[in-house]
């Protein structure tokens, strides 16, 4: 009888030891999946994120070389090219401002979440924010212009913004396959 109670209780022993072993490696298994989980879908994220940023970026190089002075004014012509590279996504909307080089309003949406600031004017980088525009996420491009004429000094800035439907789709696709066997 004594021996039937020291066979139980060192099953019990193993089991126990078995268990946590098992719980110990389902949480690590656990944990590994999250952590690959983020860098998938931070890889995911920025690989849409660069792709659409560059057709922002080309845009909106294209619209500011649509803008020049002509009878001492800022004259806007903006190039059906500009467009043709944003209809790349072709479920996003577009939006933008072109604001002159005194800071005034000269075409577009005045009611965009952000404008140009006069300190950054001076600088040659584009700057990208992600808003709320409309009730949908919109990635926005800030780019500036240097405009050197006797009748018209300054910078000229446009505002460029996208909607993120093609952008958020290229990320699931991305993202998804990998997680998923």
């Amino acid at each position: 009888m004594i021996k039937a109670r020291l066979d139980l209780s060192s099953s019990s022993k193993m089991y126990s030891l078995r268990k946590k072993m098992l719980t110990r490696t389902a949480l690590l298994m656990c944990t590994m999946l999250a952590i690959l989980s983020v860098g998938v879908w931070h890889y995911a994220n920025t690989s849409a994120n660069y792709s659409y940023d560059r057709l922002l970026s080309s845009a909106s190089v294209t619209m500011l070389d649509g803008i020049n002075v002509a009878k001492n004014k800022v004259h806007i012509d903006l190039p059906y090219s500009a467009f043709e590279i944003l209809q790349l996504a072709p479920e996003d909307k577009v939006y933008y401002a072109i604001y002159g080089p005194n800071g005034d309003f000269l075409s577009g949406y005045s009611d965009l979440p952000l404008s140009p600031s006069v300190t950054e004017q001076a600088s040659t980088q584009p700057r990208y924010e992600l808003h709320f525009y409309k009730q949908q996420k919109v990635r926005f491009i800030v780019r500036h212009k240097r405009l050197s004429e006797r009748s018209v000094a300054g910078n000229v800035s446009i505002i460029l913004g996208q909607t993120t439907i093609a952008r958020d789709e290229q990320c699931g696709t991305h993202c998804m396959p990998r997680l998923l066997p």
